[in-house]
């Protein structure tokens, strides 16, 4: 069966329950609501006995011939910022495997927003080649340098905050470069083919190419790139320390009213509750 329409809500009486889940119930919901439209679409998927990265394996015939891929979720609501909206998720270097079977699925589950549940389906060679085509390799862009020579990738799970919903134009853009392209059924035409395994060799010798030049030849522009510029940094950071230090209690108790009232204007609801979340449980342990 299909559907012609990628995703649908299938579990409407949770929807209309109108609830929020705890972390690990909304991920298993989301994974479960994925699963079955694939399984909509002709596909059958199978879950991993453990976590390697791969939420699930789907599978099903095309052109007389069985074709897998291995299937990464991250699930996300929008973060609402005036007219615009932020999808943000979280990658690392081991996330990018060169076996481009491999697919990132961006799942925005939050219909209030856009009108529908949105869903990003992303082939590893089409999301490589996206940020290869916008770095500083082609054309003087540089995409590709904001997400793989920051040290927050390179060092562990790098925040990407590119992938923007403008409500205004009821488009999605990363950057400022168009992202419709992997949308709902243009993303679920993009694995429902035998187009990777008839090219396998050659989109993995380009995932590979494009990877080793994307994380070792774009412009690092945030990266410290040696002991001097870290010292000088580190002596600013000590200096603005030390003036905080040497303040009055009046001087610092104006300053951190001044930081609590710019952290209140400028940081959205949602994020500052994940943030006392994140750092209530890291305190417990």
């Amino acid at each position: 069966m299909n559907t012609n329409k990628f995703p649908i809500n299938v579990f409407p009486d949770i929807e209309n329950e109108n609830k929020e889940f705890p972390k690990f119930k909304k991920k298993n919901i989301s994974e479960d609501n994925i699963a079955e439209n694939f399984k909509l679409n002709g596909w059958t998927v199978y879950r991993p006995y453990s976590d390697t990265g791969i939420d699930m394996i789907i599978t099903k015939m095309s052109n007389g011939k069985k074709i897998s891929r291995f299937i990464q979720i991250k699930t996300r609501a929008l973060d609402i910022r005036k007219n615009k909206g932020v999808w943000g998720y979280t990658l690392s270097s081991k996330d990018f495997r060169n076996d481009p079977r491999h697919v990132f699925l961006f799942y925005n589950d939050d219909p209030s927003c856009t009108g529908q549940y949105d869903c990003f389906i992303i082939p590893m060679y089409n999301y490589i080649k996206f940020f290869y085509d916008n770095s500083n390799f082609n054309n003087g862009k540089s995409i590709g340098e904001s997400q793989f020579s920051s040290i927050a990738f390179r060092q562990e799970n790098g925040k990407m905050n590119g992938l923007i919903y403008d409500f205004k134009k009821n488009k999605w853009s990363y950057s400022g470069q168009e992202f419709e392209q992997f949308i709902n059924e243009k993303g679920l035409s993009l694995i429902d083919s035998t187009d990777i395994e008839n090219n396998f060799k050659e989109y993995t010798d380009k995932i590979v190419t494009w990877k080793n030049k994307l994380y070792y030849e774009a412009r690092p522009s945030r990266k410290i790139k040696d002991k001097e510029q870290r010292e000088n940094l580190k002596s600013k950071i000590q200096l603005q320390l030390n003036k905080v230090l040497n303040q009055s209690d009046n001087d610092r108790k104006k300053l951190f009213n001044d930081v609590e009232r710019y952290v209140k204007e400028h940081v959205s609801k949602r994020e500052l509750n994940s943030s006392r979340k994140y750092n209530i449980s890291k305190g417990s342990n």
